[in-house]
């Protein structure tokens, strides 16, 4: 995740805008490409939706659902994760 709450890769970004979730050029301007993780549950969240990011349960897509909980296809872990960094740049919360 980058500082300003995107999961990208290079110049690509995860995006959702109501519909589906895709990968779109990085546009820079939030909205659609905003996420926020809570690292204490897993859970990565749309900021402007406030859904979220689950995998589908074959593993084939992403998609957007109500937050649970309870749902393991909602808990996520990223590799290279720094909390410090991640409180600085306030794309974690709490």
């Amino acid at each position: 995740m980058s500082k300003d709450g995107e999961i990208r890769r290079d110049e690509t970004c995860v995006d959702y805008a109501g519909q589906d979730v895709m990968v779109f050029p990085c546009h820079g301007m939030k909205g659609n490409q905003e996420w926020r993780y809570n690292h204490e549950t897993g859970r990565v969240f749309h900021a402007v939706s406030q859904k979220c990011l689950e995998m589908t349960r074959d593993g084939a897509r992403l998609k957007m659902e109500q937050c649970d909980a309870s749902n393991k296809f909602q808990q996520w872990k990223f590799k290279e994760y720094n909390e410090n960094k991640a409180k600085e740049y306030g794309v974690i919360v709490p």
